[in-house]
């Protein structure tokens, strides 16, 4: 019920956001946005400052699944670029039954001024 408010409210940002289909129908249990480029050094920076204002937000993926413990063997190709590259600009708000419309527009809010003050003190 949220991704509608999050769609709404960010289109206007360069934020990547997550597209589907007009023939499917998508769960979509999770809200998952990219940084631009040039602000994946400040991922972690930004997914702190939007908790400090109360946004539900987290990374799902804080790295790939080659680089965690359970894929550590040397059978594993370690050679995915485009994957590090996501998951560096990876950020996941959250759309849960429990989250109200006025958290969800709180949310955009908080991202809007937490985004925008990255984009001009980079």
């Amino acid at each position: 019920k949220n991704v509608p408010i999050y769609d709404y409210n960010l289109k206007d940002l360069s934020l990547e956001l997550p597209k589907t289909a007009k023939d499917v129908i998508h769960a979509r249990h999770n809200y998952p946005i990219l940084l631009p480029s040039n602000l994946k050094e400040k991922r972690d920076f930004f997914v702190d400052a939007l908790k400090a204002e109360g946004v539900p937000v987290d990374v799902a993926y804080p790295c790939t699944l080659y680089q965690t413990d359970m894929f550590s063997g040397d059978d594993y190709n370690k050679d995915c670029e485009n994957a590090e590259y996501i998951t560096s600009r990876l950020v996941t708000l959250f759309t849960d039954e429990a989250i109200s419309d006025d958290i969800a527009r709180m949310s955009c809010l908080a991202i809007r001024k937490v985004f925008n003050w990255l984009c001009n003190n980079e």
